[in-house]
């Protein structure tokens, strides 16, 4: 196979179609953080799964139970920490019209049926603190987009903006990392046997602390003999599937920002 195709296969098995349960830092003297919610961790199911084919994807991810995200930032006293994240993402440009239509394939020159289209959807985040006037907790919306990091194949990056809540207006950008993972002990790729090297996650540290066979798991998709179907979405740590040196580490944090 050539090298370009082991590429793209390696791109499909770090399941870029993917999830956000992270926003990276990026902090300056130039910007103001509101909210830095770091490790904030979730399990993503994808549908119908990403195949060698373009094919409208929709995905959805809910934060691990009985965690909690330490946050910091100038609004982190008011709302305290990140207890739950949950987001829902699509690649179809335009749900209402059906005459117009996007996908996501592991074969980055696959074109059809449905042209490519990036993920993009509703984030929501929900924290520790009530608010004193709803009696609810503090919480936060933002509507984002998902792409992709050159020389970091299973790294993602987000661009949005909230539209709602706690931080209405403000910025979400940054990055974070994706595995493959399990899904009711079964294998997230139907029709291969992945065996005991599925990612598993390590819920202290917010960190995966077991190598999937991403690659194996790129050409099978690539080929047309497997169908990614399960990802768990920011997750911290060094990645697995890299092209730069030293090997990239990435802090899955969820930041909101505004200009200075």
């Amino acid at each position: 196979m050539k090298k370009r195709s082991r590429v793209a296969a390696v791109a499909a098995a770090a399941g870029l179609v993917g999830g956000m349960l992270a926003f990276g830092s990026g902090t300056s003297s130039a910007v103001t953080v509101l909210l830095d919610c770091d490790k904030v961790l979730g399990n993503g199911t994808v549908s119908p799964g990403i195949s060698n084919q373009s094919v409208k994807q929709d995905i959805s991810i809910k934060s691990a139970k009985n965690y909690t995200a330490p946050c910091t930032g100038a609004l982190a006293g008011q709302t305290g920490d990140a207890i739950a994240v949950s987001a829902k993402f699509t690649t179809d440009p335009d749900p209402k019209q059906p005459l117009i239509t996007g996908g996501f394939s592991c074969d980055t020159s696959a074109t059809t049926p449905d042209p490519p289209y990036p993920p993009y959807g509703k984030l929501s985040t929900k924290f520790a603190n009530i608010n004193p006037l709803t009696g609810k907790n503090f919480a936060s919306s933002a509507f984002v987009r998902l792409g992709s990091i050159p020389g970091i194949l299973d790294g993602v990056t987000i661009t949005g903006i909230v539209t709602k809540g706690t931080g209405v207006g403000a910025d979400v950008s940054g990055s974070f990392l994706q595995h493959p993972t399990w899904k009711n002990g079964v294998p997230p790729l139907s029709g291969t046997s992945v065996g005991a090297s599925a990612s598993s996650l390590d819920l202290v540290n917010g960190e995966v602390v077991a190598g999937y066979d991403s690659l194996q798991a790129g050409l099978d998709c690539l080929s047309g003999t497997a169908t990614l179907t399960g990802v768990i979405f920011g997750t911290d740590g060094t990645s697995l599937l890299n092209f730069v040196s030293p090997p990239a580490t990435l802090d899955s944090s969820v930041v909101m920002s505004f200009p200075v």
